[in-house]
This record gives structure tokens, sequence and C-alpha cells, in this order.
């Protein structure tokens, strides 16, 4: 090709969207000191957006032309998409950042992506066990069996923790405690004799709730072994394998 014809060829169409959205990713590394992996994510959505809002006579690039419907109509296609809810959410926050951006650079006077609420989201409740799973639970704690492999398995220290959990567990269904709560207990609060035990609930609001005759056998089998694994000075009623309160996650 002459050098007259390479002259009379167009010259390319910067993209202006993605020169926007470049100097808003740099301006979220270096003024907001975002992570690698914030600015992928956020590249990745805006280069999303950008793309719909071509169809849609809007442009990134020229954020003014962009308007509350614009975002709604990107929401309601991703959720035709089959996108999550929290994913469109996660969608929305980079498009709210960017066009604050935009407005700190006087490109625009508002917002429209915050004025664009999050999609509802899902509530997802823990599924709760039913009665016969539950005492099927409880049957299989009181009959322990060597498991090949299983470090400790058999071992003195795995059926004092074996007895402890069996103890929880039957005070948890019997009691009907919150986790929270068992963990809470010390030893005076449990009151064996009397087949009562004091509870510190939600705002440090005091109860008593009752004892179960397999819970009172199962908690006096536990203070037999609480000894070989408490501190000297530990108050609380559950210990775990260090000596201290037993942590909700352990």
């Amino acid at each position: 090709m002459s050098t007259r014809q390479s002259q009379n060829q167009p010259k390319p169409v910067p993209d202006r969207a993605k020169l926007f959205v470049d100097a808003f990713l740099v301006w979220m590394e270096v003024q907001k000191g975002a992570s690698p992996a914030t600015l992928k994510a956020y590249g990745s959505d805006l280069a999303q957006l950008a793309e719909f809002l071509r169809g849609q006579d809007a442009d990134l690039g020229k954020p003014e032309t962009v308007t509350k419907r614009h975002i709604q109509a990107y929401l309601a296609w991703l959720f035709r998409l089959g996108d999550a809810k929290s994913s469109m959410a996660r969608k929305l926050a980079a498009a709210r950042s960017y066009f604050r951006f935009q407005q700190r650079s006087n490109a625009v006077t508002e917002n429209v992506a915050a004025q664009v609420r999050n999609p509802r989201q899902e509530k997802r409740h823990p599924r709760a066990l039913n009665v016969d799973e539950t005492f099927a639970l409880l049957d299989t704690a009181q009959k322990p069996g060597k498991t090949p492999g299983q470090p400790g398995a058999g071992s003195a220290e795995a059926e004092r923790l074996l007895c402890r959990d069996l103890a929880l567990a039957e005070l948890l269904y019997g009691s009907g405690l919150r986790i929270s709560e068992a963990l809470g207990l010390n030893i005076d609060d449990v009151q064996l004799s009397s087949r009562v035990l004091r509870v510190i609930g939600k705002g440090s609001r005091e109860r008593l709730a009752p004892l179960s005759d397999t819970s009172c056998d199962s908690l006096k089998s536990w203070l037999d072994e609480r000894p070989l694994m408490a501190h000297p000075d530990e108050p609380a009623r559950f210990v775990g394998s260090r000596g201290s309160r037993l942590d909700r996650r352990e």
C-alpha cells in the first residue's frame, strides 16, 4: 500500500467509553486505594454496561446521555439473563461509583445510578432439623465408633469431646437455647438438682429454662470430664480443646 493510500484510510475512532472507564479506574486505584480484584470487577461490570448502552443510544463516554431509565433497563436486562440479585447489586454499585466520579469531574450534575434501588435480595434462612433428624443425631452421638484414618478416633480426648458435644446438643434441643446462650453459660448458671438453668439472652435479659432428664444426665457426664480439659480458673460450662470457653466457630 502506498503512502498516499495509507493517508486516505480513515483513522480509528477512539472508544470514549473505555477511555472514561480507564480514567475512573485509575482514580479508584490512586485515590481510593482499590484492590486489583475490585478494579478488575468494576472494569468488567462497566464494560458490560457500556456494551448494553450502545444499543440504547447512550454512551458511558458521554455520561450526560445516560438516564435513570437506562440504568433501570440495564438491571431488567441482567435479570432476563439470569444474573443473581447479588451480582446485579454489585454491578449497580459499580455504576454508582462511576457516575459519582463523573459528578466530581463536573461531567454530569446528578448520579443517575444512585436514583435506582438495589434489587431486593433473597433471604436465605438456615434449615432446621426436624424431630426425627434431631433424635437420629443424638442417637448417633451416643454410639461412637472408631473411624479408620481419623486422628484421635477412639482416644480418651475424643471421648471427652464427644461427651461435651452430646451435652451441648441435648441442652440446645431440650431447653431451646440459642448456641450463643449455651456457650455463654457458666458453671454456676446450671442447677442440676432443681433441673433449671439461668440464661442470659438478648438484651442481657435473664430467664430460667427447664432441663430435661436426658439433658441432666448428659451434663453430669460432661461435668466429670470437664476438669480434664478446662483451665483451673475457667468459669465456662463448655470449654474447647485449649481449655478456655468454647467458641461457636469451633
